[in-house]
């Protein structure tokens, strides 16, 4: 009796090999895009962060110089990747490190130091960027931080 209601074109075997290898083909595909496109965010963000973390830096020592009524330098490491702030004639200081991946390209000739009064000495240009841009940020001789992406 059961082989009379049972359709002879329906059967038990699932799916065949061919579909299952196409479905997971195209989860391959889907999963490698959302990877490469994730990185590259990860990469921007990076950057964001690090220029971010650095004008913020630079805003609380400033504060902190007009405070101690000391001044205050700031520091880039040989390998561009740190930087610190110090007393102006002394080579000391806690180095930070930037987000893998980004450094300084560009920095001041002279050291740029922020001094009681909030103004800062000369003031000056720092550059940081990592494989998908480039970011500067500007200290004033007044002591205003400013910072914007180049193009």
């Amino acid at each position: 009796m059961e082989k009379m209601f049972k359709n002879p074109r329906l059967s038990n075997r699932g799916f065949q090999l061919i579909e299952q290898m196409m479905v997971c083909l195209l989860i391959i595909l889907v999963t490698t895009v959302g990877i490469d496109s994730a990185l590259g965010w990860i990469e921007v963000y990076r950057l964001d962060n690090a220029v971010r973390m650095f004008s913020t830096r630079l805003s609380e020592m400033r504060s902190l110089s007009i405070s101690l009524n000391y001044p205050i330098a700031v520091r880039i490491s040989e390998s561009r990747k740190e930087f610190s702030f110090s007393d102006r004639n002394e080579d000391r200081g806690i180095w930070t490190s930037l987000p893998k991946g980004v450094s300084f390209t560009g920095a001041p000739l002279r050291t740029v130091a922020f001094y009681p009064r909030g103004n800062a000495a000369l003031g000056g240009t720092f550059r940081l960027s990592n494989s998908t841009g480039c970011f500067q940020v500007v200290v004033s001789p007044t002591g205003r931080i400013r910072w914007e992406r180049l193009e």
